[in-house]
């Protein structure tokens, strides 16, 4: 599972890499929930984000974040003192704002310093996924996720990609010019023909013929041969027998 999860993390990474030009060692902007749940898991959050993300990470943070914490009473101790082991990040707030305030300015409209965002803050986080290009970290159960890229970070990358696949202006002018140096002349593609409408085919126009009924030919009487009926032969002794027959009858018809 844990190979899926780095595996996962790994191709999130590289998308930030190549499309929103992130690079290392990458800025990972902490705040206090943050750090509180890391407490509570155990987590060393400069060692494992550092062999999650794959890459040298800063770890940064905010005046207005620690002094959210200060203000939030010894609960918030801990965190408060973990957040004061990174880098403080100028936010530019002459009065302390509050801390999902402090990180929205920030990252501005387009997250312009490419800047990770480690919270467990809902709102917060539904707020930056409007933003195209924020990676957002956060700890579940006992270990570190990077959120897929949002939808508007995935149409943003598309309008990137196509933007770079594209050829400027100044580029088409110096192939012109290269061509006419090389005189190299444009072969133009021939128009594909329009067909002529043609008319309707007289074959298919046609009424079908009717088929004439098949004639029997009659045979002439004389042309059809007669059967000869074959004449069985009798046997001798058999006719001896019926003359035999035919006397004895005449002979009781004269005694009569």
């Amino acid at each position: 599972m844990r190979v899926k999860r780095l595996k996962h993390c790994k191709k999130i990474v590289n998308f930030y890499k190549t499309t929103f030009g992130f690079r290392q060692p990458f800025q990972v902007l902490v705040d206090l929930t943050f750090c509180q749940f890391a407490l509570t898991y155990k987590i060393n959050i400069k060692e494992q984000v550092s062999s999650y993300i794959e890459g040298d990470s800063l770890l940064c943070t905010t005046n207005c974040i620690l002094e959210e914490g200060k203000s939030l009473g010894p609960q918030l101790y801990g965190a408060v003192l973990v957040c004061k082991q990174f880098k403080l990040r100028k936010c530019n707030h002459k009065k302390p704002v509050s801390a999902q305030a402090c990180i929205l300015s920030i990252i501005g409209e387009d997250n312009p310093h490419h800047f990770f965002v480690s919270t467990q803050d809902k709102e917060l986080c539904d707020q930056l996924k409007k933003i195209p290009g924020v990676p957002l970290l956060y700890i579940h159960y006992n270990s570190l996720v990077l959120e897929k890229p949002s939808k508007g970070t995935l149409d943003r990358g598309d309008q990137i990609d196509s933007v770079k696949t594209m050829t400027s202006s100044v580029e088409k002018e110096r192939l012109q010019q290269l061509k006419k140096l090389q005189n190299v002349e444009e072969e133009k593609e021939p128009r594909p023909k329009r067909r002529k409408v043609k008319g309707v085919n007289p074959l298919a126009m046609k009424k079908k013929k009717k088929k004439a009924k098949d004639s029997i030919p009659i045979k002439d009487a004389n042309s059809i041969k007669k059967r000869r009926k074959k004449k069985r032969k009798i046997a001798a002794h058999v006719l001896q027998e019926l003359k035999k027959m035919k006397n004895s009858s005449t002979d009781i018809d004269v005694v009569q």
